[in-house]
Parts: structure tokens; C-alpha cells; sequence
């Protein structure tokens, strides 16, 4: 038995007797092959408030603040500011580390060191960190002192990362006195370093150098051991304890019971809990005591490892005895087993391993192998799983097995691994103290340890374990420590190449709990259940399609095939929706002898289900007849029926029991949820890989079968009734502008609306745009062919609508009615409101005139109504009062004010337009060399206050204007005003014969000659070509009472000067092809001679293409040149077919060379020419 230490620190390590070497305390957090878990010398203390923390180090010497090489931490975390001043604090020698601190207000003497006091206020009760610093101050790198003997003091070293000595005590006051309270301060690991090798050969050890430091060791379940090193001889070496040693690769909580290889830290540190940080989950770190625990500290407490948080501090002894025990199914069913096992419930108060053996009750007809199940319990109520099977892998045969189950608890677990520990020669000694004896008597001595798996070790040098596997599986007894506690390196003395160099090796004990054992019948339940919709009926009879308001009959089976007999299997029976159960007719259950309902069927509304529990014997098979009615609510998507048998709980259906793992976590179901009721909500169903990471009893027939590992199951049928799908679609048509510009881009927007009460579905939306818009974006996914925008939509629920929309440039013309029709799939009970239309006129555009300086100006956008200028083939029309009503104020109201002019004689303009609109009193003029094509028709109303005029040059310098019609068919009625130059005159200086002439048609259909249009007296002949000498008579000639069309005339006027007027001749005009005749007369002069006017508002192209010549006329026309008579005769009357001819002369063309170098391609407007008749009449 141990001594009683009194001290907290070296000096209960080292006390005035003992033996071995002295290893320093480490303060650094360098991590190296021997020390795994470093760090600052940390320690813990718990005090109370009112009391006092006194803490000293060899170290400590006046620093203070960074400097200083004692750290105090509040239990909270915090760092505490310390009262350091020169002396206190330091431990100078041997001398003083034996004598201890002074108590609070004691004096110096008897060798007493001055610590360093820190006063626990109020509200500060629990556990302190301590940290220390070497002399250097740093807290990494690696400096040694040299050997020292446990008794002695080592030479000084000023940089040192170690402690020689370090005491941490606490002081209560007691009235007015205050006295030390042992057992208050423990570490959870010391690193040690122990250089006791021998200088002069570093290879082997100092004799009798060991360490000898002997400890108390407090567990999480409140068992106490004594603990000697025993000699222990490790240069640099980890002193730790906890519950579980050297765990399972990649499992923490379960233990190896092994020694292992530890050639560097990572070795360790991924095969044991790190002593610095909180426990987790089962791994729990013991502490270590320099003295007894002090029996009046409280079971947990805040502080430790991780400030702030709760930590363990001096629980009670737990028994190791249980009372009770219990088997019930992973689905919560007491004493029955499905393929998924059960879990074994028992109280613990321990937390130890728990040992469990599974076998057939001793003579019972049951067989199966025995099972063993182990592993670590927790403090409370304990689930512990068991898959159902036997010690052979296999299940346990179906139907009522005899069952006895054994179980025994282990507690007070402790592991001491010693980390590169070269020699062990005496053993560590573990022994556990006896609470009822207030810990002076020893219960056990026994350890165990493993170290089948390291083979030599770190070497040959010295003896192996004895033997290897001393494990508690192989010596259930253990072996006394005090006799041989797993001792190694006998018969050397070296350094390295011993069985325990670079290894961690394991030295554990525990005690163990009474056995109970009880036997139990377990019930393993296997039953295949199954479901199938036989049939369905539409009113009565078979009909593949229904509607809305018929009658559907369902028949729907419900079987057992074994082979175990089942009660209380949930079955539903899920009505499509907008199916409802009938009124009248009530379901039918027919339990065929053998079944029958444990829940009578009930139906749920929300859900729109049948439900019930059924008790199933093997092979019984029960029938329910349902009726339902379809109602406007329905779907013709969703029409499908579903019946679903789900296994009772812990009943293991072949093919619908999901995969989830019972030895997981249940998985936690949302608020408001149960199991019995999450069938109701598929939305909070767990997920795949909940199923992966949980366990889920059963709760639904299609969430069973749906991840029952990939099996074909027979639990859930499904029937789908063909449903008439009816929708009443509706289009509305809008437009953002009703009264748009011509050329604006406007917004159509076509809106589709489903009344229902089917979802509408393949709904095709088209848009006919008509020729008065020219179509830009389409929105929404719409394409187009020609002038059909098109839409398809998916789908669109009951009540629902949806947008659809395009953009379109308005146009001068068209139609623009708009329209938008809207088809779907199925019925539609109201085809009336499939179509719609939008219309969009665009604002009138009327001539007006009158913008100030250019009243007449075609181009400018103020002389129409519309504020733009009509494009090339738009109609043209002028305002009235009709069209237009004055609006007092409105300048664009009004009938025209002025004349629409074509050009403005600036440039040569040639216009198209589509219809001329003119019942105002404003003229249309055709101006000189411009041209007018009119493709459309005229229309004039007023034609004796408004119309054409088609205007010539009174100078003489440009041509006439020009006047197309490219529909002459529509326009044969066309009045206008067509003004005719003249140039001939009585020329003084032109000979004998001084008057000049110029030949000439009309250009209107007839008319009588404008004579007093221009100054002086105008003499007009017509040529005659029957007459026989002067060919020309005054016209008209008769039978003709006045000018006509197509005839040869010639003028001349008495003025002595050029005229400068012109003549407007006013009629209809000639529009299309013209057929003139021409005559030969014989035994006259000039027989043949045909003289032909151009009465049209243009000129004739000289082209086989435009003049078609009967047989028998030559082939081509004589152009006169103004002239007189006297010229003429001066020239012999010749015609000329050279370059350039003179006055009185004419120009013979062949028609199939007008156009070519040297001869005109035309014959102007009212110009007159020559053709010949060689032969006929």
C-alpha cells in the first residue's frame, strides 16, 4: 500500500524517501515520437470562493505579464492577471520543494517558498487551468536538463522547455486559521523526460534510474486505483489514462485491447483519444490525482480542458449490477423478432462495457448457435442492438423460438500506455482501492494486456512480455501487477533495440458486474402480404372511359402467403382525386372465412383514403368492394387508385421492408408528426439517404416497398381509370393601342384562361395577323409561318391562366382585325369563347396643306392630318369636312386648305401612290418633269371642284408632268386638268410663210379647244388624210364636233413672240390601250399619210413592245419639228434619219430603233407623229 501524500505536485512524486531518477515535467508544445498529446505542463484545479490557489515553479522568478512562467485560467476560460512580484512563486532547491508553500499569512522559515496566491471570488467555484513555462519562456523546442535522482536537484539551466519542480495547493480557511486541502488538483497527461542514460555510454541506462512516481486515478464511474510507475525506464515518455487504450482503427469508441507500433506521433494520435481535449462519446480520460481525490468535491462542475464548459469531477461509485432486462423488436414490439433483430433494453449506472450472450434455453426444441454481443454501455437507459441472427450469421428459425439471454457489465475500465517506454523491468502496479475502507484496503490488483500483434517490438534486447497475450479473453482472472505487471526488458540495460522502443503498450484492468441472465420466448415473425386491385367498373359495366358524374366499382383483394399468421396490418385504400365515396352504397367487407378487421375501415377526407387493420392468418385472403363517384374536381392525370398492405411492426415482409439500418439512429420526424399519421404526409417522408443514415419503422405500404432494396413487391397495386378530360378554354384578346401611328410598334397580348374543371393540357394558341401589321418579337416561345403566330402550352390547372404576347409595326394599309383563337385537348364544353379579336386602326392620314412657306410641300409631315408623310404605294386622300370635322382650335382639322404639289421643282420626283381619295376643292398637280403612278383607283366625288392637274412648262424648259395608271381597267372614268405649251407663232424672220406649227393631240378623250387661255388668236387644223390637196382642214373636221383623242392636229398662234401660257384642256382621260385607225386613200396626195396624237398623260415608248403596226404600215414614225411652212418647203419636205434635224423637218424612226444612238425611245405626252399605210385602206 502506497503512503499518503499530503503535497499537489513534485513533491508527491519525489517525496524525502524514494527511488530512481527525477523526470521533469515538459512545457512544450512540440510534438515528438514520445510525446504524442503536448502541452504546457497543464494542470487542473478545483477551489471553491473564499479559498486559495497557491501556485510555485522552479521556473518563476520575478516575470511577469508574457514573461511570466505561470498562466492561471478561469473556469469560464479566461486568462487571470496574477499578483507576481520578485520572490513569490519559485521554488529555488530541494529543500524548498520538500518544505512546500507557506499558508496564506504565514511567514518565511523552515525552508517554506513565498507562492504565488490567487483568491477565488464569489461566484468563482469550479475548475482552473494551470500552465506552466520552462525557463526560456517558450512554449515549443526541446531543452533537457541533465540527470538527476529523484532526491536530488539538478544543475541550473536558464533555457530549459522543462520543470524540476511544481506544486500547485489550495488553502482554506477555517475560522481564523487555514490549513491545506489535499486531493484537489489533477492533470489529464504528463510528459515526462527522465534522461537517465548513462553519459559516458548513451546507450545504455544509469542503474537504478527509473521512474518511480506513484499517482491516484479517478474514473468517470467513480472507482479509484493506486498507481505505481514501479521503475518504469523511459528516456521521454506520456503518462496517461483512459477507458478505452489504443481503439479500433477509424472507430474511437471501441478498444483494441492491443498494444501497438508507435515509430512516430501520428501512430498514437490516430489510435487514442487526445488527453488534452473534452471527452467524446465513449472515449472518456481519467484523471490523475497526486493525492486522493478529495471526497467533498462535487460530481461535475464548469472548467477544464474546454473553459465555460461542464466536466466531471468526483462522481459517486456506480453499481455494476442489473436488475433488468428486456427484448423488443426494432419496431417496438416486446419479445418479437423480425429481420431487422431487436434491441436488448437495460438501466445502467455505470457507463461500462456491457457482455452479452445470446443461446437456446437449455433443453428447449430451439437450436442455433450462441451469440456474443459487446461493446461500450452509457450512464442511463441502454439500447443495445441485436440483428436477429445467431453465432453463425444466420436468423432465427421462424415462429416462437426459446430464448435465454446473459448479461454482465465492466466498469472502473483503465488503460495505461506507456509510449516508447524502453524497459518496464518491475511493472506498473494498478491496484483498486476499496471506498469502504475509505480507500485504504486494495479489492484488485489484476492487469491484462495484449501485445500478440507487435511481434519483437522495438527489438531484441531484453526480455519479451510473459506472456504475450495476457488479455482478459485468455486470463479472464487477469494477473497481479504487484507479481508481474506486464514487465519487458529483463537482462538489459539499453537504451534502444528493447521490446517496448517505439511501441505504445497497453496495460488495463476493469472489474466486473453480476451476471443476470432471463429467458424469454421470441416470436420471429415472417408473413409475404399482398394486394391487388381485381377490377373496377364504370357504372356497372366495363367500360374502359368514364366522365364526370359516373360511378366507379373497385374490388380490391388482400392476402397473406406466410408463413407466419399476422394481426393488425395496416391496409388503405387511396380514391384518386376529385373521386369521392358513394353516398348510397357502402364498402363491403368479405373476410372469406379466415379474415378479418382488428380497425373497422374508417375513411379520411383530407387524404381521400380508406383505412383499416386486418388480422391475416397464412393463405387467408379478404375482399372489399368500394364505390366512388367522379366529380367536377377530378383529374384525367391522376386517376390512379392505390392499395396498400403494410407489415405490423416487427413482421419482416420479404418484399416490402424498407433497408434501413436498426443499429442507426431512429430517424427524428418533424414537428407535429407521429408515425402512426406520416403515411398522411408524403411531403415529410424520409429520403434515400435518410434511409441510408437512419432507421425508419414501418409507416406506409409504398414507402416500403419503395426502398426495400430493389425487390419486386407485391404490397402496393395501382389502378388508373380512363378519364374524359373537359376543359372550357377562353382567349382574351388586348392591345396597348387602339389608335396607333402608321410605323409605331404596338403590343398584342392574348391571354388564356382555363375554366375548367379539368386541367387543360396540349393547349395550341394561334394568332392570324392580318396584312395591315407587319409582325416583329415574339414572346413567350411563339414561331411563325407566314402570318400565323403560334403557342403551345403544356398544361394550365383549373382556373389558371397564362400570358402570351408579340409585337407588330403598324402599316399605312391592311386589315387590321386581329384574330386569336385557343384549342386544347379533350372537350371543350364552350367553343363560343375560343376566339377573340383586337383591333388596332391606325390614325387617319388626310392632306391638308397650308404649313406656313410651304403650303403645297408633299414632304413635309405638317401638311398631313396623320403628322407623317405617306410611305411609296400608301392611299392618298384629302381631307373634307367629312372626313375630317373642324375642331375649334385643331389647325389639322378641316377640309384641305391647299394643293397637294408632286415635286417642288428642286429635283426630278417620281411617286407611286396606292389609291387617290379626293373629294375636297383642292387639286392633285402633276408638276413638270415629275411623274405619278397611280396603282390603285381613283375616286373623286368632286371632281368639278378637285381633282388632277397635270401640269406643263410654260418656259418650255422642262416636260410636261407624267400621269401612270397601272390598273387602267378600275380607273376609265379618271377627270382632270391637263395643260398643253404650244410654241408655234407668227415668226417675222422665217420666210415667206412666217406662221410656225406644231402638231399635236388632245389629252382627254374630247374636247373642244381652250382658245382664249393664251394672248393671240390660235388657228387649229386637222389632217385629213382622204383629202385631196391641203390635207389640212380647220378642225374639227367633220363628222367630229370637237377635238378628239388619238387624231393628228396642228396650231399655230398670230402672237409675233413665242407664247408663254399654256392651255388646260378638262375631261376624262384616255387610260389604257388606244386603237387608232389609219386609212389610205388612193388617187390623193399624200395617200397613206396618217398623222396620230399622243393623248395620253405620258409619253409612248417607240418599241415593237408598245406600237403594234397592221400589215400593210411601215414599220415606222415621223417626228415633226416645229416649224413653218416656208422651212418646210426650204427643205423639200425630206425626212431625215441622221443625228440632229431642224425646224420644219421631220425625223423618220424605225420602231425597232427608238432608243438607239441618235433617235428619241419616246413620243412625249400630246405630241403628234406620222405613219404611213404603203398598201390597203
Amino acid at each position: 500500500m502506497l503512503p499518503k501524500l499530503y503535497a499537489e505536485g513534485s513533491k508527491d512524486i519525489y517525496p524525502t524517501v524514494t527511488e530512481g531518477g527525477r523526470a521533469y515535467l515538459r512545457a512544450s508544445t512540440s510534438t515528438s515520437v514520445a510525446f504524442p498529446f503536448p502541452n504546457l505542463g497543464t494542470h487542473f484545479v478545483y477551489a471553491e470562493a473564499g479559498e486559495q490557489i497557491a501556485i510555485a515553479t522552479n521556473a518563476q522568478s520575478g516575470q511577469t505579464g508574457d514573461d511570466a512562467r505561470i498562466r492561471l485560467y478561469h473556469p469560464n476560460g479566461t486568462s487571470i492577471s496574477l499578483n507576481i512580484t520578485l520572490n513569490n512563486g519559485n521554488i529555488s532547491n530541494r529543500s524548498a520543494e520538500l518544505a512546500g508553500p507557506r499558508l496564506p499569512g504565514q511567514g518565511n522559515g523552515g525552508n517554506r517558498y513565498l507562492p504565488i496566491y490567487y483568491t477565488v471570488p464569489a461566484g468563482g467555484a469550479g475548475i482552473y487551468k494551470v500552465e506552466f513555462r520552462g525557463t526560456s519562456g517558450n512554449t515549443t523546442g526541446e531543452n533537457r536538463y541533465s540527470y538527476s535522482a529523484a532526491t536530488s536537484w539538478p544543475s541550473a539551466v536558464s533555457n530549459s522547455t522543462y520543470l524540476i519542480a511544481w506544486d500547485i495547493s489550495v488553502a482554506k480557511q477555517t475560522g481564523s486559521s487555514w490549513g491545506w486541502v489535499d486531493g484537489r488538483v489533477y492533470t489529464n497527461v504528463l510528459n515526462m523526460d527522465n534522461p537517465s542514460f548513462n553519459t559516458s555510454n548513451t546507450s545504455e541506462f544509469i542503474s537504478n534510474s527509473g521512474f518511480h512516481g506513484k499517482f491516484k486515478v479517478l474514473t468517470r464511474d467513480g472507482y479509484v486505483y493506486n498507481v505505481d510507475n514501479n521503475g518504469s525506464q523511459g528516456l521521454s515518455f506520456t503518462f496517461m489514462v483512459n477507458n478505452r487504450g489504443f481503439h479500433q482503427e477509424g472507430n474511437p469508441n471501441d478498444p483494441s485491447y492491443k498494444s501497438i507500433a508507435a515509430p512516430n506521433a501520428a501512430s498514437v494520435q490516430n489510435r487514442y483519444h487526445n488527453p488534452n481535449n473534452a471527452d467524446a462519446e465513449a472515449a472518456v480520460t481519467h484523471k490523475i490525482f497526486y493525492n486522493l481525490p478529495d471526497q467533498n468535491m462535487p460530481e461535475s462542475t464548469t472548467g477544464g480542458p474546454i473553459g465555460a464548459q461542464e466536466t466531471w469531477l468526483k462522481p459517486q461509485e456506480k453499481d455494476l449490477n442489473v436488475e433488468e432486462i428486456k427484448v423488443v423488436g426494432v419496431d417496438g414490439s416486446e419479445n418479437k423478432l423480425g429481420s431487422k433483430g431487436a434491441f436488448i433494453e437495460f438501466f445502467n449506472e455505470s457507463g461500462g462495457d456491457y457482455y452479452i450472450e445470446i443461446s437456446p434455453i437449455s433443453g428447449s426444441s430451439t437450436f442455433f448457435p450462441k451469440r456474443l454481443l459487446s461493446g461500450s454501455s452509457k450512464f442511463g437507459e441502454n439500447r443495445i442492438y441485436w440483428d436477429g441472427k445467431d453465432g453463425a450469421g444466420e436468423p432465427l428459425p421462424n415462429g416462437l423460438a426459446d430464448v435465454n439471454i446473459a448479461l454482465k457489465l465492466r466498469g472502473a475500465e483503465v488503460h495505461f500506455p506507456y509510449i516508447d517506454m524502453e524497459l518496464n523491468h518491475n511493472g506498473i502496479i494498478i491496484e483498486l482501492l476499496n471506498k469502504v475502507t475509505n480507500y485504504t484496503s486494495v479489492i484488485s490488483d489484476k492487469v491484462f494486456w495484449n501485445d500478440s500483434d507487435i511481434g519483437n517490438g522495438g527489438g531484441n534486447n531484453g526480455s519479451k512480455t510473459n506472456p504475450r497475450n495476457a488479455s482478459h479473453t485468455v486470463l479472464s482472472a487477469g494477473t497481479s501487477s504487484n507479481t508481474n505487471g506486464h514487465i519487458w526488458g529483463i537482462n538489459s540495460n539499453n537504451t534502444s533495440g528493447t521490446f517496448g522502443d517505439n511501441h505504445g503498450m497497453d496495460t488495463w484492468t476493469f472489474i466486473e458486474g453480476n451476471s443476470i441472465s432471463i429467458d424469454f420466448k421470441v416470436d420471429v415473425r415472417i408473413a409475404d402480404l399482398y394486394t391487388e386491385i381485381e377490377s373496377y367498373l364504370v357504372n356497372g359495366d366495363s367500360s374502359s372511359f368514364a366522365t364526370i358524374d359516373d360511378k366507379i366499382t373497385y374490388k380490391v383483394v388482400v392476402g397473406n402467403k406466410g408463413p407466419s399468421d399476422v394481426e393488425d396490418a395496416p391496409f388503405t385504400f387511396r380514391l384518386p382525386s376529385g373521386f369521392v365515396p358513394d353516398e348510397i352504397i357502402i364498402p363491403v367487407f368479405t373476410g372469406n372465412g379466415c379474415g378479418t378487421e382488428s380497425v373497422e375501415l374508417s375513411y379520411d377526407e383530407v387524404t381521400q383514403t380508406f383505412v383499416s387493420k386486418l388480422n391475416l392468418p397464412n393463405e387467408c385472403k379478404i375482399t372489399y368492394t368500394f364505390n366512388a363517384t367522379v366529380t367536377e374536381s377530378s383529374d384525367p392525370d391522376d386517376t390512379e387508385a392505390v392499395a396498400g398492405i403494410l407489415r405490423p411492426n416487427d413482421v419482416t415482409d420479404p418484399n416490402a421492408t424498407n433497408s434501413s439500418d436498426p443499429s442507426k439512429p431512429t430517424y427524428v420526424l418533424p414537428s407535429g408528426r407521429t408515425w402512426d399519421d406520416l403515411w398522411k404526409y408524403p411531403d415529410d417522408w424520409p429520403h434515400a439517404d435518410d434511409v441510408d443514415n437512419y432507421y425508419i419503422p414501418p409507416f406506409s405500404a409504398e414507402f416500403e416497398c419503395q426502398y426495400n432494396s430493389g425487390e419486386d413487391c407485391n404490397n402496393i397495386d395501382r389502378e388508373k381509370v380512363a378519364l374524359h378530360r373537359i376543359s372550357d378554354l377562353e382567349i382574351v384578346k388586348s392591345v396597348d393601342k387602339s389608335i396607333p401611328e402608321v410605323g409605331e410598334t404596338i403590343t398584342f397580348t392574348l391571354k388564356v384562361i382555363n375554366h375548367g374543371p379539368h386541367k387543360a393540357t396540349g393547349i395550341f394558341v394561334t394568332d392570324t395577323v392580318p396584312s395591315g401589321f407587319s409582325i416583329g418579337t415574339i414572346n413567350n416561345g411563339g414561331t411563325v409561318a407566314g402570318n400565323i403566330i403560334t403557342w403551345n402550352i403544356s398544361d394550365l390547372l383549373k382556373g389558371d391562366s397564362t400570358l402570351v404576347s408579340f409585337e407588330a409595326m403598324v402599316l399605312s394599309s391592311g386589315s387590321y382585325v386581329n384574330i386569336a383563337t385557343v384549342t386544347g385537348k379533350g372537350e371543350d364544353p364552350n367553343p363560343d369563347n375560343n376566339t377573340d379579336t383586337a383591333t388596332a386602326s391606325p390614325k387617319n392620314n388626310y392632306w391638308i396643306g397650308g404649313k406656313s412657306g410651304a403650303p403645297n410641300d408633299w414632304d413635309k409631315v405638317e401638311n398631313w392630318t396623320g403628322g407623317y408623310v405617306p410611305d411609296p404605294g400608301e392611299d392618298i386622300e384629302f381631307a373634307t369636312e367629312v372626313n375630317n370635322p373642324t375642331v375649334s382650335g385643331n389647325l389639322m382639322s378641316g377640309p384641305a386648305k391647299d394643293n397637294l404639289y408632286l415635286g417642288d421643282g428642286t429635283a426630278v420626283f417620281d411617286r407611286v401612290i396606292g389609291d387617290l381619295i379626293n373629294d375636297s376643292d383642292k387639286d392633285l398637280w402633276v408638276t413638270i418633269g415629275d411623274q405619278l403612278t397611280i396603282n390603285g383607283i381613283v375616286k373623286d366625288e368632286n371632281s368639278d371642284n378637285g381633282t388632277i392637274v397635270v401640269k406643263a412648262d410654260p418656259e418650255d424648259e422642262k416636260p410636261s408632268g407624267t400621269l401612270i395608271f397601272t390598273n387602267p381597267d378600275n380607273n376609265q372614268n379618271v377627270d382632270a386638268v391637263v395643260e398643253f405649251y404650244n410654241r408655234a407663232y407668227d415668226c417675222a424672220d422665217c420666210g415667206f410663210y412666217t406662221s410656225s406649227w406644231q402638231y399635236f393631240g388632245i389629252p382627254v378623250k374630247e374636247s373642244n379647244f381652250p382658245n382664249d387661255h393664251v394672248e393671240g388668236n390660235e388657228t387649229v387644223n386637222q389632217w385629213v388624210e382622204p383629202f385631196n390637196g391641203n390635207k389640212w382642214q380647220a378642225a374639227p373636221y367633220a363628222p367630229d364636233s370637237n377635238l378628239k383623242a388619238f387624231k393628228g392636229y396642228q396650231i399655230t398662234n398670230d402672237e409675233k413672240t413665242q407664247p408663254t401660257d399654256v392651255y388646260s384642256f378638262t375631261g376624262t382621260l384616255h387610260v389604257g390601250d388606244a386603237s387608232v385607225v389609219i386609212t389610205r386613200t388612193d388617187n390623193v396626195n399624200y395617200t397613206g399619210a396618217n398623222l396620230v396624237g399622243n393623248s395620253y398623260t405620258a409619253a409612248i415608248p417607240i418599241s415593237d413592245d408598245a406600237m403594234l403596226f397592221p400589215i400593210g404600215v411601215q414599220q415606222t414614225v415621223y417626228l415633226f419639228n416645229t416649224g413653218t411652212r416656208d422651212e418646210w418647203r426650204k427643205l423639200n419636205g425630206t425626212a431625215i434619219n441622221q443625228a440632229g434635224y431642224r425646224s420644219g423637218q421631220y425625223l423618220a424612226v424605225p420602231v425597232n430603233h427608238g432608243g438607239t444612238p441618235h433617235f428619241p425611245d419616246r413620243i412625249p405626252s400630246m405630241h403628234a407623229f406620222m405613219v404611213f399605210a404603203e398598201s390597203g385602206t
